[in-house]
């Protein structure tokens, strides 16, 4: 199996830790899975939307973790998660592990995109 495929696995930054408390919402997680069955050609990132605590984070979880199996079998390489809800946890810090993650940047280099906030001032 070429590297371009081969499975590298679940990255779980933060669990969440509600996921004991999601019922329901039935039409929207067939909804993911028809998107995780469709060719993939079509979409290739699913955004959820909708005001704070209207349950993106519970839903995306449940679906995450039942999917995951299914995943590899799709043709996905693997599957990253994490919250901003994490204290110390910011954008910066979410784009360096997802870059690490795709294996686009090794880890140390990753470390050196932290740019002190003084020096993007002008």
């Amino acid at each position: 199996m070429s590297d371009e495929k081969k499975w590298v696995g679940f990255d779980c930054v933060h669990y969440y830790s509600l996921g004991d408390r999601f019922f329901g919402r039935a039409a929207e997680l067939a909804e993911l899975d028809g998107w995780l069955k469709g060719d993939g050609a079509a979409i290739s990132v699913r955004c959820l939307c909708a005001l704070g605590g209207g349950g993106k984070s519970a839903l995306a979880w449940t679906w995450l973790q039942r999917s995951l199996p299914s995943l590899r079998d799709a043709g996905y390489r693997g599957a990253f998660w994490c919250s901003f809800y994490e204290k110390d946890f910011d954008f910066s810090d979410l784009l360096r592990r997802a870059l690490v993650f795709a294996g686009n940047t090794l880890t140390v280099v990753a470390k050196q995109l932290l740019i002190p906030a003084r020096a993007c001032r002008h």
